[in-house]
């Protein structure tokens, strides 16, 4: 997931392996519904990658 959407998260996590990808600060390095947020600067490629969902419709 790219920016921390809690409660979407919150449902996805129990059927989904989920990553997390955030800018803001605040989140990174902390975990929220058992989920680590990651650093979007730094590991949004990488998340990608990994995913098998991606949507980037407008």
């Amino acid at each position: 997931m790219i920016g921390l959407q809690p409660a979407l998260l919150d449902y996805l996590r129990r059927n989904f392996k989920v990553r997390v990808v955030d800018m803001n600060p605040q989140n990174i390095r902390t975990e929220k519904y058992g989920v680590i947020i990651e650093d979007a600067k730094t590991k949004t490629e990488e998340l990608k990658e990994w995913s098998c969902i991606i949507s980037d419709r407008k």
